[in-house]
């Protein structure tokens, strides 16, 4: 029954794109699927967890101040539980003026060298107070 179905609808080469087709739309399919299990990353929420055990490109997300600005895009960022580098380029101030008293909120990674101290790389800012 198939083999006269195939021979006088698709014939041999409409049937050779069905099955490419078909297994193209399987593959197309598991390609999206991505995993959204528990996971063993940890997001820093402390400086004091920072400097106790730096872990390269971890994330953190701090509440603190920005209490000195080093140079170009480089200060210090101060919480409740210590100070730490920080690397904030400019644009991610989005034209907010932020001074020593304002309280902010950072999200970004750890940045570790083996001959630098440990610093954060901010990729997000937001001002709270």
């Amino acid at each position: 029954m198939i083999k006269k179905f195939v021979s006088t609808t698709l014939g041999i080469t409409g049937l050779a794109v069905l099955i490419g087709a078909s297994g193209i739309m399987c593959a197309m399919n598991t390609a999206q699927a991505q995993y959204v299990g528990p996971n063993q990353t940890q997001t820093y929420t402390t400086v004091s967890q920072i400097l106790k055990n730096p872990v390269d490109d971890q994330y953190f997300n701090l509440k603190g101040k920005i209490t000195d600005k080093q140079g170009h895009e480089r200060y210090t960022f101060t919480d409740s539980t210590g100070s730490i580098r920080a690397e904030i380029d400019d644009d991610r101030f989005m034209g907010v003026e932020v001074t020593p008293n304002s309280v902010v909120e950072v999200w970004g990674k750890v940045d570790t060298s083996r001959t630098k101290p440990v610093k954060i790389d901010v990729k997000r800012l937001t001002v709270i107070q």
